[in-house]
Formats: structure tokens, sequence, C-alpha cells
């Protein structure tokens, strides 16, 4: 009887061991991956110095955004972790404007202008290169291209300061905080699908939020245009004589009723009444 305990107890112990054997066999998990390569940054305001930095991003060449919180900053590096550039209000001059500096640069200057940060959190880097950031205390999510220039931002009462979603391009103010839809109360998280989708991490509404697809980088003076992707058009103060939709997608914007707009070879072209050519192009599938 004691000879089968032990036998029992053998045969047990060898099953944990196979079944422990088997879990680090198909665990999907590379050691080498763990495995510390470089560090970069110090405390301070100067170029690749930090100040708290929350939030970190990578592009598809694997360059590094980082979110410097008390510097009120957006800083890149490569990837090797060697400073590029920052942007954000003052970091080049001290000038209030916007800014982007590659050397000798200094801390942002806090506030709610147009690609100002008053203590940003969270940052994403979507498949063109458009960086999104989660401007915490200013209650709203603002969007720069590749190059760091501001493009847009959106939350309540951006544009306007309606107590409403909006969305503005430029002459841009602090978000109104609170629970409605689409509007915020100090976003920490973000991040962005391989779609476009936008996700928000509404940290003290206790919540995520998404929306569908960026923001339209529209301006808010009627002006012909050709738009490639879907997009938003809240906010967007325009009353187009002229619009294409395609496969879902708004393909082109116009105010004037006189343009000629059709397709050849499966290209939209655009025509003025006097039969110019004005634009060509966004092929359709």
């Amino acid at each position: 009887m004691e000879n089968v305990k032990k036998l029992g107890k053998i045969t047990s112990f060898t099953l944990i061991i196979i079944l422990i054997a088997s879990l680090t066999v198909n665990f999907p998990y590379d050691a080498t991956a763990q495995e510390f390569r470089f560090k970069f940054g110090s405390e301070g305001s100067g170029d690749g110095q930090f100040d708290f930095p929350p939030g970190i991003a990578l592009d598809s060449s694997g360059n590094i955004y980082v979110t410097d919180f008390g510097n009120h900053r957006v800083q890149i590096f490569n990837s090797a972790g060697a400073f590029l550039s920052t942007f954000g209000w003052g970091v080049d001059t001290g000038a209030a404007a916007f800014e982007t500096c590659t050397s000798g640069c200094q801390a942002g200057i806090s506030g709610t202008g147009d690609g100002q940060f008053d203590f940003p959190e969270g940052i994403a880097v979507d498949s063109s290169g458009n960086i999104y950031v989660a401007d915490t205390s200013n209650h709203r999510v603002q969007i720069f291209n590749s190059t760091g220039a501001f493009l847009s931002t959106f939350g309540w009462g951006v544009d306007t300061g309606a107590a409403a979603f909006e969305t503005c391009t430029s002459g841009c103010q602090v978000g109104i905080n609170d629970s409605g839809d689409g509007q915020f109360f100090f976003p920490e998280g973000i991040a962005v699908d391989s779609s476009g989708n936008i996700y928000v991490a509404d940290t003290n509404n206790h919540r995520f939020q998404k929306f569908v697809n960026a923001p339209c980088q529209v301006p808010t003076i009627p002006v012909d245009m050709i738009i490639t992707e879907d997009c938003i058009l809240s906010g967007i103060a325009i009353a187009p004589a002229n619009v294409i939709v395609q496969n879902g997608a708004i393909m082109f914007i116009s105010n004037d009723a006189t343009l000629d707009i059709d397709f050849v070879n499966n290209f939209l072209r655009i025509e003025s009444g006097s039969g110019v050519l004005i634009k060509s192009g966004g092929k359709i599938t």
C-alpha cells in the first residue's frame, strides 16, 4: 500500500513536470527579447532630457516618440535612442508659439493653443507617421503629421467653446471636461489601430472611448480638396456644393457648384466651367 502511495506521488509529480515542460515549450515567449539593450535620458529640460516622461510610441522605422510630461513637449529619438527633435510651444526660442527644435532645445510653455500641451501623457503613431497625443490637462487629443506640424485637435468645445464634440484645425482652445460622448476628463492613454481608429483611455471618467478614423484635417474655410480616406466631419463649418463619396470614403469636397466632376479611366477628374482641369487623381477601385 505504501509503495502504491509512493507510485501515486511520483506519477503526480511526473505529470506536473510534464505539464510545466509543455507550458514552457508552447508559451510564445522569447527570453532574448527581454535582455537589456540600452537606456537614454536624464532629468532636465535639455535635448533628450525628461521631466517625468509617461508615454512612449514607435513608428514603422523604429523611431521613438516620448511625451515629456513636465516639460510640456514631445521628443523624438532614432531607434538607437539618439535625440532627433522636439516640438511644443517655445521649445526652440522660448517664443509663445508652436516650435520644432533639433538642438539647444528647452522646456515647452504650457497652455491651450494649437500644438500647445498641458501635461501630455499618452502618445501613438499611425501607419502614415501621424502623431496622436493625449493632451491630458487640456482634456483633448491633438494630432500632428510625421514632421511634428500641428494638424488638428478634438474634444468638447475645442473649436468654438460650445458644449459639444468639436474638431478644430486653427485657433483651438482647451476642451471642456465632463462625461459626454467624445468628451474627456484627463485622458491619459491613446492608441491607433491599422484602420486609423483611435482609442483613448478617458481616465477620470473610468472608461475607454473609440473614435472611428481620425477627424478630417479639413480647413474651416470652404476650399476644393481631395480626401483619400474615411474621416469624420464633426465640427467642420463647410457647405459643399459637390461631394463625391466612393466605398464609404469622401473623395472630394467643393463649394463651387460650377465644377464638372466625373471619372475618366477610373480616376477622379475635376474641371472648371470653362473646361480647365483643376485636379485629377484618386483612383477608384
